[in-house]
């Protein structure tokens, strides 16, 4: 499982993990994004949840597509956000939000001159 691998221990909690604001652990994933893990301690998670930030200068750089096993849900927090999957390009905003195949070809990237914020749920 990916928080193993990211902190070196495996994961003990079986009935709840509770985040507190700010206090997820930051995992480095892609140079493009900030991401902090929202159930680092949960033992046996069906799914990694995620905040993930997209900096303000993401919107000069083309989309960094990517694949990997499974599906994902992105809800957008704030900010808006760019999103190639497959080809289908598509702009979102505060309340949006997206599932999809992440076997396809996926990215995003700010847009509108401020960083997004976004909730990804990798399954």
């Amino acid at each position: 499982m990916v928080t193993e691998l990211v902190l070196g221990a495996p994961s003990r909690l079986k009935t709840y993990c509770l985040t507190r604001a700010e206090e997820g652990p930051q995992v480095i994933r892609r140079p493009m994004y900030t991401y902090w893990n929202l159930a680092n301690n949960f033992h046996h998670k069906k799914g990694e949840p995620f905040l993930v930030e997209a900096s303000a200068d993401t919107e000069q750089k083309p989309v960094n597509l990517n694949t990997h096993p499974g599906q994902e849900f992105d809800y957008v927090l704030e900010g808006r956000l760019f999103i190639s999957i497959s080809g289908h390009e598509m702009e979102l905003g505060p309340g949006d939000s997206v599932y999809y195949d992440s076997n396809e070809p996926h990215g995003m990237k700010a847009i509108g001159g401020k960083r997004a914020r976004f909730l990804a749920m990798v399954l």
